[in-house]
């Protein structure tokens, strides 16, 4: 459970809706404005559903700068001109 006030989006509790940043730190995806919800929903079926994600292979995103791989500064540059 995340509790540390950080740069983390604000989302609502899974379970009242209240905005919170605090979020599950297996999943990253459920969102608790307290410890409270945030066993409330374990025990209502976030378990199964976390528990799956941490067993899940982890894929990386792709490389958003790999279509420039081997390509000249200049043929950059020209290629953002064009867009």
């Amino acid at each position: 459970f995340n509790t540390a006030m950080s740069a983390l989006p604000v989302r609502p509790c899974v379970v009242c809706q209240t905005e919170t940043n605090k979020r599950c730190e297996v999943c990253k995806e459920a969102h608790y404005c307290c410890r409270e919800h945030q066993v409330q929903d374990w025990k209502a079926g976030h378990k199964r559903v976390c528990s799956a994600k941490a067993k899940a292979p982890f894929h990386a995103p792709p490389d958003p700068a790999a279509w420039a791989v081997g390509m000249k500064k200049a043929e950059m540059y020209e290629w953002f001109v064009d867009c």
